[in-house]
């Protein structure tokens, strides 16, 4: 799998993991739209930083502004020890006392992160345009059925257009409105999973025609949406 930080493209094989520091631009992704398995932990700070003042520090220290936005590891080196603290986090959600297994792995993922993360103390100015292109994203995904503009997509960052469109290609390689339309396709390719009308999809997801709906997404998706749809209800053959 594919993964975007802040722009920076880093290619996911088999037994490695990746970490997203907090406030950074992030997704995963496959250009050849190939699926594979994957586990997810989201870490809020709140509920680790109750302790003592000391460990407040150390796992502030990780989500400064100078530390680093991301970090890969694997299972078979020095992240081995995180790589599993992950696992079981996942292995443990239907669990009982699943809320004191997730502080425990919680706590362990916190200090190898300290211990593997490089300290920077440097201030990272990089990234200081992020915040416009969330609202903007955030606008998109918020509207996206609505009949949207590129000056609107600006508006929503406080932005004339040329930026917001030099913005869309430095972090996410595409433009705002094909990023709309990418999203609107995305959202389509989810409520054919229901029992939904295709033409009702369609003009749903912000198509202002069916025709160009599916002709859009048979070029994302290689199928039309019909086609797609099928697909869904056709179990998968069983390898040998």
């Amino acid at each position: 799998m594919d993964y975007n930080i802040n722009g920076e493209i880093v290619r996911l094989r088999a037994g490695e993991g990746i970490f997203v520091n907090a406030r950074r631009l992030h997704y995963g992704f496959s250009d050849t739209q190939a699926e594979c398995d994957f586990i997810c932990a989201l870490l809020h700070p709140l509920p680790f930083c109750r302790g003592s003042e000391d460990v407040q520090n150390h796992i502030l220290s990780i989500l400064q502004d100078g530390a680093p936005p991301l970090m890969l590891f694997r299972r078979d080196a020095e992240g081995a020890a995180l790589f599993d603290a992950v696992c079981e986090l996942h292995l443990g959600e239907r669990e009982a006392l699943f809320s004191l297994l997730a502080l425990s792995a919680g706590y362990r993922i916190w200090a190898q992160l300290l211990s593997l993360l490089p300290q920077n103390k440097k201030p990272d100015d990089r990234f200081a345009d992020l915040p416009a292109l969330k609202c903007m994203l955030c606008f998109i995904q918020e509207h996206f059925g609505e009949k949207l503009t590129l000056g609107e997509i600006a508006a929503a960052g406080a932005m004339c257009k040329s930026s917001c469109t030099a913005l869309f290609k430095k972090y996410l390689h595409t433009t705002p409105v094909q990023y709309l339309i990418d999203y609107r396709l995305k959202k389509a390719a989810e409520l054919l999973h229901t029992d939904k009308k295709i033409i009702e999809i369609g003009l749903d997801v912000g198509f202002a025609g069916v025709s160009y709906f599916i002709e859009t997404f048979r070029k994302k998706y290689g199928r039309s949406p019909a086609e797609y749809r099928k697909s869904l209800q056709t179990p998968p053959e069983k390898q040998p």
